[in-house]
């Protein structure tokens, strides 16, 4: 918080003083000042005062409350007694994904309270970042976010505005809400080097219900291991299917087709199957 306004408002009809409003700013050099004004009449009316509370390019305004001439000396205190602490977490491809941009807002029309933020995330940054503030009503933690995400390949994917009910959970951004899983492709044990020359393996992960479609061709000509990554949006999904063709020394092709991989971790492995028998 950079500053307090405080509004002071008087008037008299009666003895003829006319309404005026007038701005006290109080910050950490000056937490007190007086204020005076004229009136060449008894004081003996109530007076009203406000307060905005300034955070940065942010403004809250109290209602206005009303004391009587014999209060002399007005406490003004802080109305920020609690945090809204959000965790923002970028989960993408970064194959496909270049950048995300996120943007926040979280607006207590109640207590006439706003705030907005943007984050940006690469492949080079960091993946974490927290948006923090001080709130004015603790039971009101929700927000709105909207993500756009630039994609390698020059296109732009704008989602829709997405309302939370709350900061206690963490907000995954990106392609992959469900995570990027690496799986590594071992075809140490297909006797590839003797009786078998090259291995082609075609794995796929599909889930229609998100959208989501990850294939690969990855070939092998030496016993070596390979990484294939998977965009998840939905975690619990972890089912994927492979095919593998195996080229012999003689010539002839064998095939194993529709086998299935299960994910268990964010990084797996999978062993691929000694060359079937003719």
């Amino acid at each position: 918080m950079t500053a307090i306004e405080i509004e002071v408002e008087y008037a008299d009809k009666s003895n003829d003083v006319p309404r005026a409003v007038e701005t006290i700013i109080l910050d950490a050099g000056h937490p007190e000042k007086d204020y005076r004004r004229v009136i060449y009449a008894p004081w003996d009316k109530p007076y009203r005062y406000r307060a905005t509370y300034v955070l940065g390019n942010q403004r809250s305004t109290t209602p206005w409350m009303e004391a009587s001439s014999a209060t002399k000396f007005v406490t003004i205190n802080t109305p920020f007694d609690q945090e809204f602490s959000l965790q923002v977490l970028a989960s993408a491809d970064w194959k496909e994904v270049s950048q995300i941009i996120v943007d926040l807002e979280y607006a207590d029309s109640q207590s006439d309270f706003r705030m907005t933020n943007s984050f940006g995330f690469e492949k080079a940054t960091p993946q974490r970042q927290a948006w923090k503030f001080p709130i004015r009503d603790p039971n009101h933690r929700e927000f709105t976010c909207t993500q756009t995400m630039l994609l390698a390949n020059g296109g732009v994917v704008v989602s829709p505005a997405q309302t939370r009910k709350s900061d206690a959970q963490v907000l995954v951004v990106g392609n992959a809400p469900g995570g990027v899983v690496t799986i590594e492709v071992d075809a140490t044990d297909t006797g590839i080097g003797r009786d078998v020359v090259r291995v082609i393996v075609r794995p796929t992960y599909s889930d229609p219900e998100h959208n989501v479609l990850d294939t690969e061709t990855l070939v092998f000509r030496t016993a070596e291991t390979k990484e294939w990554q998977i965009a998840r949006a939905d975690a619990a999904k972890n089912r994927y299917f492979y095919d593998v063709e195996y080229f012999m020394r003689d010539g002839n092709r064998r095939r194993l087709s529709d086998q299935q991989g299960i994910i268990t971790s964010i990084r797996d492995i999978l062993v691929l199957p000694p060359v079937p028998a003719a």
